[in-house]
Parts: structure tokens; C-alpha cells; sequence
């Protein structure tokens, strides 16, 4: 069916996978404005092959890091505003994520990654390894994601913040610190969008 500009909405399609956590684009539909919300529905469900009992919840993508929960029953002209090349998301509300258990939650935590650079503190030619962190863990959390990556345990790491104007490992960063990622890095002074870096030293207790 051809796009009526003056009649239709073109509105894009993702869908956000709970149990692989991930989210790709699925198709656009032409939408008029006494169109149900929920009429996407089917869409979803043609290109994935869910079946017709498979409860499924939409959102709208406002901006990065902020969606809104749409109501499936309400009509397009409802709606407060609508434009074209709008994105909405459609997701089942029968399955637990790992990681995330709605698309609110998803595009929430995306404000809050950052990529993080660990450097051996006793080999100064390491290029080391990049992480993507949430800024909202505890420095035990950041012990143990960079434990799996080098093969000990959590309680054997210690970390470095980096000198300012060397590239080398500076103070060590006590094991106790009770902030955040964010906080850690803020009050070493790392506030800027610059690449974010620590050393670390694994301990042979």
C-alpha cells in the first residue's frame, strides 16, 4: 500500500530481545491516525514468528537513555504527538532477562556505560584490555568483571589510577571505596569524555 503523506505516519520498528538482551531494527509501518497503537503488534509477530498468545508490551523511543510505555489500546490520533520517522519498540513481557528486563531498563543503563582501559601496572608496554562498564558499580563489581578477564579472583586484584601527567600507575586505589565507578573516577580527577584508564596488579597471596 502507498505512503499517503497527508493521511499516514511512517513509524520504524525495533525489537528488544529480553533473553539475548540485544535490539535490531524489524520494519516501518504506515499508521493513520484512527490506526490502534497495538496494530504493530502483528508486525512484530510476522517477522518473528510469535504466536498469537505471546503477551507483548510497546514503548517509544523519545531519545538516547529515555523511552515511554505506550498504550496498545489508544489510537494514533490519541497520542500527543506523533511524527514521522518515530521509533517504537516492542518487547514480550513473558520472559526475565539476565541483564535487563525491559526496554526502559535497556535504554536507561545505555546513559550509564563507559569503556575503561586496565593496564598492567608491572609490565609499562602493556596495551591492556577495554571493558564497557555500568558507571553505577562498586568498585567490588569492577573486581570482578576485570577477575574473569585476567583469570584470578576479585580479592586479588588491587587497582591504580594513572599519574595526570605520566603514563604510568599512580596512587593505589583502596579496596574499600564505597562509590561508584563515576564517583571513583571524578574524584581522581578523570571528568572529562577522555578516554577512562586503571592499572591493576594481580596480588600472589
Amino acid at each position: 500500500m502507498p505512503y499517503k503523506r497527508d493521511e499516514q505516519n511512517i513509524i520504524f520498528l525495533k525489537y528488544f530481545d529480553v533473553m539475548t538482551d540485544t535490539m535490531y531494527y524489524l520494519t516501518h509501518v504506515f499508521l493513520s491516525p484512527d490506526s490502534c497503537i497495538g496494530d504493530v503488534f502483528q508486525h512484530a509477530r510476522d517477522r518473528i514468528g510469535l504466536p498469537g498468545n505471546v503477551p507483548l508490551a510497546l514503548y517509544e523511543e523519545v531519545h538516547a537513555g529515555r523511552t515511554d510505555e505506550l498504550t496498545p489500546t489508544k489510537l494514533l490520533g490519541e497520542m500527543e504527538e506523533v511524527f514521522d520517522g518515530d521509533i517504537w519498540v516492542i518487547q514480550r513481557t513473558d520472559q526475565t532477562g539476565k541483564v535487563h528486563n525491559t526496554v526502559d531498563d535497556y535504554f536507561r543503563d545505555l546513559n550509564n556505560r563507559i569503556s575503561v582501559q586496565f593496564c598492567d601496572k608491572n609490565n609499562p608496554g602493556d596495551p591492556g584490555f577495554h571493558v564497557v562498564l555500568n558507571q553505577k558499580m562498586t568498585y567490588n563489581e569492577v573486581a570482578e568483571v576485570v577477575a574473569n578477564c585476567i583469570d584470578t579472583e576479585p580479592n586479588l586484584i588491587q587497582f591504580f589510577k594513572p599519574q595526570s601527567h605520566r603514563d604510568i600507575a599512580g596512587y593505589a586505589i583502596k579496596s574499600h571505596f564505597e562509590g561508584t565507578l563515576k564517583d571513583l573516577f571524578i574524584s581522581y580527577g578523570q571528568r572529562t569524555k577522555s578516554p577512562k584508564k586503571l592499572f591493576y596488579l594481580k596480588l600472589n597471596i
